[in-house]
Formats: C-alpha cells, sequence, structure tokens
C-alpha cells in the first residue's frame, strides 16, 4: 500500500461517513440509536486515523514545508466554514483540525533548531490543539495531538501504529456508552491492517485531488439533501 492507495481508502471511507451522517439511510431499516443505525459511520472511522497518519508522514518527508502548510490552511479555514454552515454548526473540518497539527509541529521544529527542550517545543501544538478545540474542528484537540505524537514516534512503523491505537482508544472510548464506543474503537483500530503494509512510497496521483475533494462532497451531498 503506498500513500495515494491509502488516500482513495480513506475518502471512500469518509464519503460512507458523511452518507450516514448527512441522509441518516439506515433509518429505513434500523431504530434510531440501535447498533446498527450507525453502520456506516462505523466504516468511516477508518478515514481518520489513516488521515493522520500520513499527514504525520508528509511533515517528515514534504521537501515544502511552507507550501504544505498553506494548502491545508487555505483548504482548511474555507472547508471548516462550509461544514460548519451546512450542518448548522455540528461539526467541522477535519483538514483545520490537520493544519493546527502541522502548524504546531512545524513550529516545534523551529524551537528545536534553536537548541529549546523538547517539552517547550511542545507547547505550541498544545495551544493549537486547545484552538481547534474552541473552533469545533474535526476532532480537535485529540485529533492535533494524535498528529502530534504520530510525528514524535519517529520512522518505526512498529511505534507510529502502537501509538495510534492509544490515540483512537483515547478518542472513541471516553466519547460513546457501551457497546458503541468498543465499536467505534475497533472499527477505528481496523484501519492498523492496511497502514502496516504502507511501502512508504508516495505512488502516483494529483495530490490537489484530497484536497478539492472535502468541501465539494460536502457541498454535493448537502444539495442532493436539499433536492430530495
Amino acid at each position: 500500500m503506498n500513500a495515494t492507495k491509502l488516500k482513495y481508502l480513506a475518502l471512500l471511507c469518509m464519503t460512507i461517513d458523511h452518507i450516514g451522517t448527512v441522509f441518516t439511510p439506515m433509518a429505513a431499516v434500523a431504530v434510531p440509536g440501535s447498533v446498527l443505525y450507525y453502520l456506516l459511520n462505523y466504516i468511516g472511522r477508518l478515514a481518520f486515523p489513516i488521515f493522520a497518519f500520513l499527514v504525520a508522514e508528509s511533515c517528515r518527508k514534504t521537501e515544502h514545508y511552507p507550501r504544505y502548510l498553506i494548502r491545508l490552511g487555505v483548504f482548511g479555514g474555507a472547508s471548516h466554514v462550509l461544514t460548519m454552515f451546512l450542518s448548522n454548526g455540528s461539526w467541522g473540518s477535519t483538514i483545520l483540525t490537520f493544519f493546527f497539527a502541522v502548524l504546531g509541529i512545524y513550529l516545534g521544529q523551529l524551537m528545536l533548531a534553536r537548541k529549546l527542550p523538547l517539552p517547550t517545543a511542545l507547547l505550541p501544538a498544545l495551544l493549537l490543539a486547545v484552538v481547534a478545540q474552541l473552533l469545533h474542528t474535526d476532532y480537535g484537540l485529540i485529533g492535533v495531538l494524535t498528529v502530534v505524537v504520530l510525528y514524535y514516534c519517529g520512522e518505526s512503523k512498529k511505534r507510529q501504529l502502537i501509538a495510534l491505537a492509544i490515540c483512537l482508544c483515547a478518542t472513541y472510548l471516553p466519547l460513546y456508552p457501551l457497546p458503541f464506543n468498543l465499536l467505534f474503537t475497533a472499527c477505528a483500530c481496523a484501519a492498523l491492517i492496511p497502514l502496516y503494509f504502507y511501502n512508504g512510497k508516495r505512488g502516483r496521483g494529483r495530490m490537489s485531488l484530497f484536497y478539492w475533494y472535502y468541501p465539494l462532497h460536502i457541498l454535493a451531498l448537502y444539495i442532493l439533501r436539499a433536492i430530495l
């Protein structure tokens, strides 16, 4: 699995999740609040860990860090405003969450280059994680910290996957009651399987697609819902 294939997998899962959120199609066959009712959302839990893993990987490998940061900021800010408006403030943009994470890592690296200790260099990421939470970006504080933790795990895939599993447990186990927290956590951790087979290569594909797809598919879903 290269990065492009992983991103397409994450896009598919994310789209399924958002279809479930916008249209709640499982209401036709399941009682609201039942386990089956959230089936599409379970599938969607695979998207965030894959994207978070690849964002941390991009922070280690990109040759144009400021350009990467600007791209995340522009698309993240625009998609956050759009998503918050269409959803009446119920959920925000994951891209903006990743922007805060990448900015925190970038500022931390500048501080480490000035020979400041690691705990001090982590402060910008912690502050930006709080900002993400206050702005109601998707995954908020824990989303920012997940990317930062993955970045500082270094090149060891074993260490990265263990850290990611811990972050996912911290994300979902306290958030939902039983058995939903276990189901969401298990589905999110299923993303560790394709990530285990990541070969470290970028793969072929237009990177701009992944940025444009996020706001455009959300807009398309809400337009379709309005028509229906």
